[in-house]
């Protein structure tokens, strides 16, 4: 005769994803919905789905969005000064075709940066990471986190005075072994979520990763 399972071993399905979550679980591991809210009265749904999971793909979102304009500070800045050295020239009595020409330049390169960092998006999930790029063209570059060896989380002085910060991450991957997710708004969350769902990932795909 089996022995009962004691209160810490007994398991129960998460009622959003139906993965095997412990019976004591407040919060599930796979899809983060949160199990202690009360059940609302007459549904079939104890509880409201969690709005980051995905059913179709069993998928947590960690982090989405574009690239934080933070990042273009020092461009910016460049630009500025060039554009100083219009206003100067045209004190100057210089022509004012030459002051609207480095108007111009300095506006269209604070432009182009501008849209090459707005066009860069983010999507980190409990499976992989996809990184956007293009303004017309769009191109999109897959990891798995099954393929993850480490992860680092990098921040300067301004970017701790503004709220941002760069996760770098070094994989097995062939084609790209290292990336780096800039200017993330919180980026120690998503550097600590990243660790946890990396070991998870391998867990689940049996991978090992061997130190060169």
């Amino acid at each position: 005769m089996d022995a009962p399972q004691s209160a810490d071993n007994r398991t129960k399905a998460c009622p959003f994803c139906g993965e095997t979550i412990k019976e004591a679980a407040i919060k599930c591991r796979y899809c983060s919905s949160d199990l202690t809210a009360p059940a609302a009265a007459g549904s079939a749904q104890a509880l409201p789905l969690n709005p980051l999971y995905d059913r179709n793909t069993a998928e947590s979102r960690i982090y989405q969005g574009p690239v934080s304009q933070w990042t273009n500070v020092r461009a910016f800045a460049v630009c500025a000064v060039v554009a100083a050295i219009g206003v100067a020239l045209r004190f100057a009595s210089a022509p004012v075709l030459v002051s609207v020409v480095i108007w111009l330049v300095a506006a269209l390169a604070a432009g182009w940066v501008w849209l090459v960092v707005r066009c860069t998006v983010y999507r980190v999930t409990t499976e992989g990471i996809d990184i956007e790029k293009g303004l017309i063209a769009k191109k999109i570059d897959h990891l798995d986190l099954f393929r993850v060896k480490d992860i680092q989380m990098q921040a300067g002085v301004l970017d701790r005075i503004v709220g941002i910060g760069s996760v770098v991450i070094i994989s097995d991957d062939a084609t790209d072994p290292q990336i780096v997710l800039k200017g993330l708004r919180d980026p120690r969350a998503v550097y600590e979520r990243l660790r946890t769902e990396a070991v998870r990932a391998d867990r689940r795909r049996g991978v090992v990763h061997i130190e060169s």
